[in-house]
């Protein structure tokens, strides 16, 4: 007996479906396979192009650099022959070898002729500065830095109102500047003088001849309405040469003996020579070489006085507060006073020469001469001795006369000619708050 199988239509359909979409998957894959094998040999293609076109980048590099080399060391040999014959030859060769260096290093141009004329001059700077170097990297990053300066000079094209020059700052980086100049506070509130107390300091023959001397006039002055318009206190010997604070941030220290100094010779035609060090070294509320405060250092001194120089010298350095046995009687101060903005200039500086705070940036520190008109910082970084204020005829600009610590080969013998603005605390802050002292 046959059976037959009875097949349901259900399960036909379904294993039509199967069949259909096993075949579909296999024509899929294989349309598929030539498609994958041709990304392939494209990406492949392109891989083996990026590296020959990276080689040959690379070459054309290589090769460039060894020709400019061959070339810059050519014409720097032909250079130091030509024009230098009685340079002595390990002189000529170290020039050669460094110049050499620092060209490969991509640190300088591929001008022979400039760059040796900046590095001979940044020779004569580290023998004028007495700079030493223990290790080459020192030496080629100060190059680097006095490099940027001395070009910023050799650019100058004529048409501002002052010069720069290459001085004792030209090789600091910016860091190193801001570190020597840190931010500083300056005094909050005022501290006035009792109302009669000018008139009173006024009211001195020794002044009166002095503050004559200091406006240039030859004629009698009525102190009752005056200004310290076209006054110049050195005119009247009644400042002290310079100083030179050296690598110490001492100018808080300096500033404030210097003032000192000054309103005695103003009003008492007394020459001191007032101990910095002692100041440096005592002052507890200060931080030495680190930085400190003039109206800090005035306190100090009005408690504890000063002895001379030659008993206590200035070396530039922290030390001990150890005050010798003074021969001489100290110098007392008997108040100091707090001036802001216009009285800075018509009440203390009409008096004698005042403590005031610039703003100073690497710009205003490379000034050499002139009517410093450049930039300023944002906050006060430097006190300073503001000594005077005068007219120039020729530009028809009026200006400040500020005296430094920087040593006298700085700007114009320790000075600099500040714009006077009148907008404002004025130029770099000159007008912020100014420290006078007064004494008996």
């Amino acid at each position: 007996m046959v059976i037959k199988a009875m097949v349901s239509p259900n399960l036909r359909y379904t294993t039509k479906r199967v069949n259909d979409d096993f075949k579909s998957r296999e024509d899929a894959s294989y349309s598929r396979k030539p498609r994958s094998s041709v990304a392939r040999r494209v990406l492949a293609t392109v891989v083996v192009l990026s590296f020959l076109v990276g080689v040959s980048v690379l070459s054309y590099f290589v090769v460039s650099k060894y020709k400019a080399l061959s070339e810059f060391k050519s014409s720097l040999s032909e250079h130091l022959t030509k024009n230098f014959p009685e340079l002595e030859m390990n002189k000529r060769d170290s020039y050669f070898d460094e110049l050499t260096h620092l060209f490969r290093a991509n640190l300088i141009s591929n001008d022979p002729k400039l760059e040796l004329e900046v590095y001979m001059e940044f020779e004569s700077f580290n023998a004028k500065y007495h700079r030493v170097y223990k290790y080459d990297k020192d030496r080629r990053e100060r190059f680097v830095n006095f490099r940027d300066s001395y070009l910023e000079v050799k650019e100058q094209r004529g048409t501002e109102m002052y010069t720069k020059g290459i001085n004792r700052f030209s090789d600091l980086s910016e860091d190193e500047f801001y570190h020597m100049f840190p931010s500083i506070r300056i005094p909050k509130s005022d501290r006035l003088p009792p109302s009669n107390h000018i008139l009173n300091l006024m009211d001195n023959p020794t002044y009166i001849k002095n503050l004559q001397l200091a406006k240039g006039s030859t004629e009698e002055i009525d102190v009752s309405n005056l200004t310290a318009e076209n006054l110049d206190w050195r005119r009247a010997n009644c400042v002290k040469p310079v100083r030179d604070q050296g690598y110490c941030c001492s100018g808080w220290a300096i500033t404030t003996v210097d003032c000192i100094e000054s309103f005695y010779m103003a009003h008492y035609d007394r020459d001191y020579d007032l101990s910095v060090q002692q100041v440096l070294n005592c002052d507890d509320f200060s931080f030495g070489c680190a930085g400190g405060s003039p109206k800090s250092a005035f306190s100090y001194v009005k408690k504890h006085g000063l002895v001379h120089e030659n008993e206590f010298p200035y070396v530039g350095a922290n030390g001990p507060c150890f005050v010798p046995e003074t021969t001489y009687e100290r110098v007392h101060i008997e108040a100091f006073y707090i001036f802001r903005g216009k009285d800075i200039f018509n009440k203390s500086l009409l008096v004698s020469p005042t403590v005031v705070f610039l703003g100073v940036t690497p710009e205003l520190v490379s000034y050499k001469s002139g009517i410093y008109t450049g930039s300023c910082a944002e906050k006060p970084n430097s006190p300073v001795l503001l000594v005077g204020e005068g007219f120039d005829e020729d530009l028809g600009v009026r200006y400040w006369i500020v005296k430094t610590s920087w040593g006298a080969d700085w700007g114009e013998d320790g000075y600099i000619r500040l714009e006077r603005t009148g907008v404002g605390s004025d130029k770099c802050g000159v007008l912020d708050a100014g420290l006078h002292s007064f004494a008996h």
